[in-house]
């Protein structure tokens, strides 16, 4: 897996329960709980198990940088905020890569999962976080191709 904007990430990854993920079906397994909710303990803990196989596979393909993911750099956006967008997007790319069966740039799955968790996040992070998030996105000449 390649980063970019280490600090970012860095940060991010600090805050991830790791545990180790070695078949396909326990990814999706874990894919399944993410997505039935996100923003719960059990969907972050389920997101830092499919960060961490990206990490260590070298059948994914996740390049994380500031043009990919737009909102990371906003110093008005809330670290809890970036961090489950950032899930969201690796999330995204993991299950549309394995689905696919490809190690290809998978970018725009990572936005539709940014975009689907936004909509879940109004309550939790208030409409003028989610607002600012989702107008990077959509500014954004790579997400903006996406949507």
């Amino acid at each position: 897996m390649k980063y970019h904007n280490r600090t970012s990430i860095a940060l991010f990854l600090t805050l991830l329960i790791l545990a180790g993920c070695s078949n396909k079906n326990e990814i999706d397994t874990l894919i399944s709980t993410y997505k039935a909710n996100p923003l719960s303990e059990k969907g972050v803990i389920s997101a830092s198990k499919i960060v961490q196989f990206a990490e260590s596979s070298d059948k994914i393909m996740l390049t994380i940088s500031d043009e990919r993911t737009p909102w990371i750099s906003n110093e008005k956006i809330t670290e809890e905020l970036k961090n489950s967008l950032l899930r969201a997007y690796v999330v995204g790319i993991v299950e549309k890569q394995l689905k696919l069966g490809v190690t290809t740039d998978q970018h725009c799955a990572g936005v539709a999962e940014e975009l689907r968790v936004l909509d879940l996040s109004s309550s939790k992070y208030g409409t003028g976080q989610t607002s600012m998030a989702r107008y990077a996105i959509v500014k954004s000449p790579l997400s903006s191709a996406c949507i």
